[in-house]
């Protein structure tokens, strides 16, 4: 079937096939076409046979569409991006990896993590969905240390998560061992990317680690030379510094109040109470010392998750 699209948003077909077992088969004995015409707001249908493979009509492509194939394949044919959506290593014609795609739209539906830089020390606060009054929320990780000065929050497929948090950690003490140095904030967040890169087919000298992308979005804190700093990493291998960010389902509503709360003179309590008071508006359910989980990484102390007493106090302050 060639398709030619004139400029009346009518088509002209050259068909040589027929429906069979929801397939389009090519079939040389015989065959049937309706050939509609636009009259007012009715349409007029009228039965075509021929003896030849191959004859052209100006019909209406949708209408035609509809007649010829069932519902659900109608559906599919207009989906231009099926042919490209299974490869994950494979562009489609507009230059789009809609697997990529696919992955960041998959953290959308993860749990609501927000991470701010102050002059003090960089926060991380992180939802924690507790389904079931039978669970125990302290098993539910959000936030992870990477390094005695490196924190990250995360948002998507846990289990991903904590393939990429395992190979930062790795990353942070070969470092350590081999420059006996802590690794800067940027390079622990671009060693992260470079494995986020590696799925489908493997580089030459690299091992392929996953079938498809990553879907976990990762804010990495942590203190260095430069000064607190956060990082944001995306499914894609691309990675930010901001000042503040949000991820996961609330994400927009969050950005949007962390816009116009967020300044640069900010301190680390201040920073605390506002993560969670950005948490709480965007959480469906109400938020306590178990539903969220908050830490902060500070030249003096470190990495430093808070305690469900600590977690209180902040929480008392909204």
């Amino acid at each position: 079937m060639s398709v030619n699209r004139p400029l009346d948003l009518n088509v002209e077909l050259t068909i040589f096939c027929n429906v069979k077992n929801n397939l389009v088969k090519c079939c040389l004995e015989e065959w049937m076409v309706w050939e509609l015409h636009m009259s007012g707001k009715k349409y007029e249908t009228r039965s075509m046979r021929s003896t030849t493979c191959r004859s052209s009509y100006h019909i209406d492509y949708v209408e035609f569409l509809r007649y010829l194939l069932p519902p659900q394949n109608l559906s599919t044919m207009f989906l231009t991006r099926s042919e490209y959506d299974r490869g994950v290593n494979t562009f489609s014609p507009e230059g789009r990896l809609f697997q990529v795609e696919y992955a960041i739209e998959a953290i959308k539906l993860g749990s609501t993590a927000v991470g701010i830089q102050t002059s003090e020390g960089v926060v991380l606060a992180a939802e924690k969905r507790v389904t079931s009054p039978l669970l125990v929320s302290s098993s539910i990780e959000k936030i992870m240390e990477i390094d005695k000065h490196l924190g990250c929050a995360m948002s998507g497929l846990t289990a991903d998560s904590r393939t990429m948090i395992d190979h930062a950690r790795v990353a942070a003490q070969s470092h350590r061992f081999t420059y006996d140095e802590a690794i800067k904030v940027e390079s622990v967040t671009q060693a992260v990317c470079d494995l986020a890169l590696r799925f489908g087919e493997s580089a030459e000298g690299e091992e392929s680690i996953m079938s498809r992308p990553f879907g976990v979005a990762l804010l990495i804190a942590g203190v260095d030379e430069n000064g607190p700093q956060l990082f944001h990493a995306d499914p894609s291998g691309t990675f930010t510094q901001f000042d503040a960010k949000a991820i996961g389902s609330g994400s927009e509503g969050a950005q949007t109040e962390l816009e116009g709360e967020y300044h640069k003179s900010i301190t680390l309590e201040k920073a605390e109470t506002l993560s969670l008071r950005v948490l709480k508006q965007v959480m469906e359910e109400k938020l306590n010392n178990t539903n969220v989980e908050l830490a902060s990484v500070t030249p003096d102390r470190g990495y430093r998750i808070y305690s469900e007493d600590e977690l209180q106090s902040v929480i008392d302050r909204l």
